[in-house]
């Protein structure tokens, strides 16, 4: 969307504008992922034949899912989130050393695209919730801050135990030694692959 002549920056000038009147950081406020069905995401996940599957720590071009002070763009300086997809991730079970949860939120600051970014993160206003005003604020409504119970840690055995509060939850204790992809999905995967080598030369042909 940057780069002058591309279709891209045709169709981003045509439709929002000059990049230099609404950049990348302007697409922030869009992000509300409303369209997000974390059963539909499980069932591609089922399918592929993963035994595992996590969130990413960035979404692309450097927007963080996370609170981080090396970048201004991340998911918590975007409007908070509602919606049904919302509730089903609802349950989580929150756990830190330091004995308390805390949530960071940092709010979004008006700028332009050339402001220097340390004047910019001047301008934004930060906030620490406990567990308690978390939830007031309508998240983690089903969730618990608590030891989840771990086999053994310290040992990298990380099966809950049956009285762990994560199953109550609605977790599965599974061998983490055990994920990733299976045998099968990375045979297919290579198999598909080398078809469309193969597919790919005959049209150059």
């Amino acid at each position: 969307m940057y780069r002058e002549g591309t279709e891209k920056y045709e169709y981003h000038l045509k439709t929002y504008g000059g990049p230099a009147k609404f950049g990348y950081k302007d697409f922030i406020p869009q992000f509300t992922a409303e369209k997000f069905d974390p059963n539909e995401w499980a069932e591609l996940f089922r399918r592929s034949g993963a035994c595992y599957a996590g969130p990413v720590a960035e979404h692309h071009d450097g927007f963080a899912m996370w609170d981080t002070q090396y970048s201004e763009w991340n998911t918590l300086i975007a409007p908070p989130t509602h919606g049904s997809w919302l509730e089903e991730i609802d349950f989580n079970c929150f756990y830190s050393d330091f004995g308390e949860f805390i949530a960071r939120v940092q709010t979004r600051a008006e700028s332009d695209f050339e402001d220097d970014w340390k004047d910019v993160r001047l301008k934004m206003k930060k906030k620490r919730y406990t567990f308690a005003e978390w939830r007031a604020l309508g998240f983690d409504q089903h969730s618990v801050f608590a030891d989840p119970m771990f086999m053994d840690a310290e040992g990298g055995d990380y099966r809950l135990r049956s009285e762990s509060p994560a199953i109550k939850l609605g977790f599965v204790s599974f061998d983490g030694r055990e994920a990733g992809l299976t045998t099968e999905f990375l045979t297919r995967w290579r198999n598909e692959y080398a078809k469309d080598q193969d597919s790919a030369k005959s049209c150059k042909q």
